[in-house]
C-alpha cells in the first residue's frame, strides 16, 4: 500500500457534514431584507423625484388658490332718512298744576307798555310740571308762542326779567324755536336754583325792532323738584 492510498482510507473514514435547516431559514431571511431594502430605496428615490406620485402614501397638502374679493361685491349701506317727529304747539303735561292760589297777586308793572298790545297768556297757562332732564338742582321757565290760528310764532323775541328771590335776573333774549322739546316755537330759561317766589320773575313779547308788544307776564317759581318748570303758552290775542 502505498501513501496514497492511505490518505483515501483515511478520508474515507471522516463522517460527511449535514446542511442545518436553521442555516437555510437564515439565508432566507437576509436575501429577503435585501431585496426588501433595494425596494424601499427604489420607492423613496421615486417619491423624492415626483411627490405628487400616487403612490406617495403621505402625499402634501393641496392649497386651493382663492380669489380675492371683488371691491364691487362689497355693497355699501345707504343712509336712510329718518323725518324728525312732529311736535305740536299746545303743551300738555297730565301731572301739571295750576297757580296755587294761596301766592298773591303781584303789583302792575311800572315800566310803559306800548299801544297795541297783542300777545298775552293762554287761558290755563302757566303750569308747573317737573323738567324735562329730571335735573332737579335748576328750575326752568319755558313754552311756545302761537299765532292767533294757533300755529307757531316765530318772528318775535321773548325777554326774561325781574328777580328770583334776592338775586335779579339777567334780561336774556331768546327766539322761538331754540327749545323744540316744547314745540316749533319752543323757548326756555333756567332760572338757577329751586325756590319758591310770589311772582317776581316776568316773561315779555318783543317784535324783532325790539318794540314791547305783550303785558309783563310774571309767574311764581316753586321749590319742588316736581314743580320745577313753569310751562307758558303765549298767544296772539289780535
Amino acid at each position: 500500500m502505498d501513501q496514497f492510498d492511505f490518505i483515501d482510507e483515511e478520508e474515507k473514514k471522516k463522517p460527511k457534514k449535514r446542511r442545518s435547516f436553521s442555516g437555510f431559514i437564515w439565508s432566507m431571511g437576509a436575501l429577503y431584507f435585501m431585496c426588501m431594502a433595494v425596494f424601499l430605496v427604489g420607492y423613496f428615490a421615486m417619491i423624492y423625484v415626483n411627490p405628487e406620485s400616487p403612490y406617495n402614501l403621505f402625499p402634501a397638502p393641496t392649497n386651493t388658490p382663492t380669489e380675492p374679493p371683488n371691491p364691487m361685491d362689497v355693497l355699501i349701506p345707504t343712509a336712510t332718512y329718518t323725518p324728525p317727529p312732529t311736535v305740536t304747539p299746545m303743551v300738555v303735561f297730565p301731572t301739571a298744576t295750576t297757580r296755587p292760589t294761596d301766592i298773591p297777586p303781584t303789583t302792575e308793572p311800572t315800566e310803559p307798555v306800548e299801544e297795541g298790545i297783542f300777545f298775552d297768556v293762554q287761558e290755563g297757562s302757566p303750569v308747573w310740571a317737573e323738567h324735562f332732564s329730571g335735573v332737579c338742582d335748576s328750575m326752568y321757565v319755558g313754552g311756545v308762542v302761537l299765532d292767533l290760528d294757533g300755529a307757531p310764532m316765530m318772528d318775535v323775541l321773548i325777554q326774561l326779567g325781574g328777580t328770583v328771590g334776592d338775586q335779579p335776573l339777567y334780561e336774556e333774549l331768546v327766539f322761538p324755536g331754540q327749545a323744540p322739546q316744547f314745540g316749533e316755537s319752543g323757548f326756555e330759561f333756567d332760572l338757577g336754583e329751586p325756590q319758591e317766589t310770589p311772582g317776581t320773575a316776568y316773561l315779555i313779547v318783543l317784535d324783532e325792532d325790539g318794540n314791547l308788544i305783550s303785558g309783563y307776564l310774571f309767574f311764581p317759581t316753586m321749590g319742588d323738584c316736581s314743580q320745577n318748570l313753569t310751562i307758558f303758552n303765549i298767544v296772539q290775542t289780535n
